[in-house]
């Protein structure tokens, strides 16, 4: 770990320093029932299926990574954090996310999900977020349930995106499937269809405020509501 007092000193503009051999694994394997923060040198692993309890804020400014077969739950009143440029969230198990819960991405290299994500709270992305084949990321219709991704979301092939709540994703690209069933539009969102197979599935939508739009583009073909 980088300890204090010590200076770090870049060779010039184009210096890269890697932190990779300094990080520390930090096996999670119990309830969190006490506010934490873990540094930019520390990768926190969910290993056991567990809880971040009420009122509980756990920030991470390194890497969170959650272990498929794992359950970690965020409940109502608990607030998860990620942090850092550099910092990155791996979801290979299941976050579940109830309602009055937040997940704040604030800052991140990205966010990659290969297991599945299911809110019923508030989820805020400020990175890239990719659902790999196999993984889904569900925003379930409480009252308190809303997405915000800021750069761009991309669902591959065999990976699945549902929004029964409000959504602010400006720009999806879409090799998966992406469904809109009852979800509440709070801003313009445009779905690019990338690759043969890519399904949209337009149940029901309505728009927070007047004049935000859904596009629908493939190649030459598009579609406006």
């Amino acid at each position: 770990a980088i300890q204090q007092d010590i200076t770090v000193v870049a060779g010039g503009p184009d210096t890269v320093i890697d932190l990779a051999d300094a990080m520390e694994i930090m096996d999670i394997n119990k309830n969190v029932t006490s506010s934490n923060t873990y540094s930019q040198t520390q990768i926190v692993v969910i290993t056991e299926t567990l809880n971040l309890r009420t009122g509980t804020t756990t920030t991470i400014l390194g890497q969170l990574q959650v272990n498929d077969g794992v359950v970690l739950t965020v409940e109502s009143g608990a607030t998860l954090v990620i942090d850092s440029e550099t910092a990155k969230m791996i979801v290979d198990g299941v976050i579940e996310v109830e309602e009055g819960a937040k997940v704040l991405v604030r800052d991140a290299d990205d966010v990659t999900v290969s297991g599945e994500i299911v809110s019923n709270g508030t989820i805020d992305i400020n990175s890239t977020v990719t659902v790999k084949n196999g993984g889904s990321i569900v925003i379930e219709d409480a009252d308190e349930s809303s997405i915000v991704v800021l750069q761009g979301l991309t669902v591959e092939n065999g990976g699945a995106l549902t929004v029964m709540g409000q959504a602010t994703v400006a720009d999806i690209t879409n090799k998966g499937t992406v469904t809109l069933d009852r979800a509440v539009l709070a801003g313009d969102v445009k779905i690019s269809q990338a690759a043969d197979g890519a399904v949209v599935d337009i149940r029901s939508f309505t728009a927070a405020a007047d004049g935000y739009d859904l596009t629908v583009t493939d190649a030459g073909l598009v579609f406006k509501a």
